[in-house]
Order: C-alpha cells, then structure tokens, then sequence
C-alpha cells in the first residue's frame, strides 16, 4: 500500500509511521516538522525512498527539495471548477496566517500554486491513502484533502474531542464519525444516569457540569502559558533566582538571550520572504504586538450583559481554525452566523 503523511510531526505520530512500514506500507511522501520530523528524515535506513517537506515551507507554497526544479503543468479549467468549494475555504483559512495584509491576488496565485503543485504530486505517485494528523486547516494541506476526494484516494485522520487524549478515526470531515453517530442515533431517545459512565467519562461530565470548575481545554491553558512567557522581555525574578541558587545563572542567561534572537527559528506564514532569518524574527514580533491589539479592542467592546432579559449565549471562535474553517462551512463568516440566528429568534 502506496501512502502520504501529513503533518506527521510528534513522536506518537512517528510511531504511527513505523507501525505502518512495519506493516508493509510504502511512505512515499511526509510533510511535518519540529525535532522528531527531522530526525526521521534523516533516517535514509527506515525511510530511503521518501520525499520529505517541511509544513512551513508547503505553506508558502515552496516544494520539496527534490521537486524545487520539476515543472507540474498548471491546473486546467475543468479542475479549477472542480475545485471551487476548496477554493474559496482555502482562501478563508489563509487569513489564519496572513499577518501582513497579502493582496486577494497574491493569495489566489498562491492557491493556484497549491493546486498545480499537489496535482502534480498525486498524479506523479499515485497514492492508494493519505494520513492526516487531524481535519486539515493549514492551507495547503486542505487542498491535498480535496485534491485526494476529487480523484478518489483514501483519506484518513484522527478527530480530536473535548476529552483530553480521546479521539476517533474519520474519513471525511464533513461526515464525521459515522460509526458514533450510527450508535448515537440508537440511543437518542433512551435516558441514562452519570453512573453508568467510566470512571474517566464520569469525572469529565461531572466538571463540565460544575460551575465551580475550570474547564478550559489542557491545550488553551498550555497555549496561553506558553504565549505568555514568550512575551516576556525580561524573564521572572523567581526564575533568576531559582538560576542564581543553582551556580547556572550566565548559562540560563545565555540561552535567554539566544532565544530572543532566535534567527533559526521560522514563523508560520503565507510568505516565502517571511522565513528564517531577521524577517522572520521581525514577523513574530509584529504578529504578537496585532494579537495584543485584538485582545485590547475586544475588551473595549465588552459590557455587562443584564440576566433578567432572555439572551442567547453565542461564544464567537478563534477565527478561523478548524471549527470554523472548515468545518463552519458559509458560516467560517461569524458575524453571517449571528446575524441569521438574531433573525429567526422570535420577538423578545
């Protein structure tokens, strides 16, 4: 069995690789990046024959090394039209990365570039099924998505649920879990108590039911702990201390510094010229002072929502990521969402 991975990036998902080609699987093509991606790809033992592409660089729409010079015709009119869903949900879920206000054409140029490139890329290897680490939404892996169910290739990839550490196996994101719904809809009129829950089931509910706890996804609270130390000029005194104590003060210091110019490091943008380097440094600071301003303008806009009134409670998205695009579908447009709720609420 001929297969792509992509986005296989985490040591799971590298385990993941190597139960596959323990199983006979060919891995022909691997996009990824981070520390274990790279290690694999420096395995010419386990993976001789694979093309290997870093997602940063498939973002901007640069090919693989051993592709920079191959000439994949461009997408012929048919195709295009073929593809007019995947085109304008790629456009949308661009503007997750586009910090630098790139114009409608330079973003349509670079779907076409998507488009010619993967095209070329299925056309060329002729995969029997592509491994998504979860429902694509980094740009070009979406249009790899639609590019494999336009011509009939397996897809596979993992759906992540609220529950930390469960999710399930689907095959299109529009139909989900098939399997779940088919036995859901078995037991949607039935009644059930907590207690018949699992021990881990029953602990989640019984949090999620409680006003009293924090329910914030493990993954929001490590995110925003790990945005807010990297925003830090100066790190904590505790921590200079805690160093000092320990003799490794002008080491951790070092490091500190290092990391503040971190010229290796690449930013997740649309842009080729927004890679490693001063301009890539440059571009994340840029992108955290914009996310400051958004958080200060939302909390402008905020007032105290009076609870004698009926209301509804409409919880706006990080926009847009996956639960909006693409999986909101038209309504990726949050304010269309609010606006089509607000006119078919009665009165009052």
């Amino acid at each position: 069995m001929k297969v792509f991975l992509c986005d296989f990036s985490s040591a799971e998902y590298i385990q993941v690789a190597t139960e596959l080609r323990r199983r006979g699987a060919e891995i022909l093509y691997w996009t990824g990046f981070k520390d274990k991606f790279n290690e694999a790809a420096k395995d010419k033992a386990d993976y001789p024959a694979t093309i290997f592409h870093t997602t940063l660089d498939a973002i901007r729409g640069v090919p693989a090394e051993n592709f920079c010079d191959e000439e994949f015709p461009p997408p012929s009119s048919d195709l295009i039209k073929e593809m007019l869903e995947c085109e304008s949900i790629t456009l949308t879920m661009m503007n997750r990365m586009d910090f630098n206000n790139m114009p409608y054409s330079q973003k349509k140029n670079l779907y076409y570039k998507y488009l010619q490139y993967w095209n070329g890329i299925i056309d060329k290897f002729k995969p029997d099924a592509i491994f998504f680490s979860e429902v694509p939404h980094a740009v070009y892996n979406f249009v790899l998505y639609s590019l494999a169910k336009n011509r009939g290739v397996l897809t596979i990839m993992l759906s992540t649920s609220t529950i930390w550490g469960w999710e399930s196996i689907i095959k299109d994101y529009k139909k989900g879990d098939e399997k779940l719904l088919r036995e859901y809809k078995k037991i949607e009129n039935e009644k059930y108590t907590d207690s018949e829950l699992c021990p881990e089931l029953k602990d989640f509910y019984r949090k999620v039911s409680n006003p009293q706890c924090d329910v914030t996804p493990i993954l929001i609270t490590e995110f925003n702990r790990r945005a807010k130390r990297a925003s830090l000029i100066l790190p904590k005194w505790q921590s200079i201390v805690r160093f000092y104590k320990s003799g490794a003060l002008w080491r951790a210091a070092g490091g500190y510094l290092r990391s503040l110019v971190n010229f290796k490091k690449q930013p997740l943008t649309l842009r080729e010229e927004s890679g490693r380097g001063l301009a890539g440094l440059l571009y994340l600071r840029r992108v955290g002072k914009i996310k400051k301003h958004f958080i200060q303008e939302y909390n402008s806009l905020q007032s105290a929502p009076d609870f004698n009134k009926k209301y509804i409670y409409f919880p706006l998205h990080a926009q847009p990521e996956r639960t909006t695009s693409p999986l909101g579908g038209f309504y990726v447009e949050q304010p269309l969402a609010v606006r089509t709720l607000a006119a078919s609420v009665p009165d009052g």
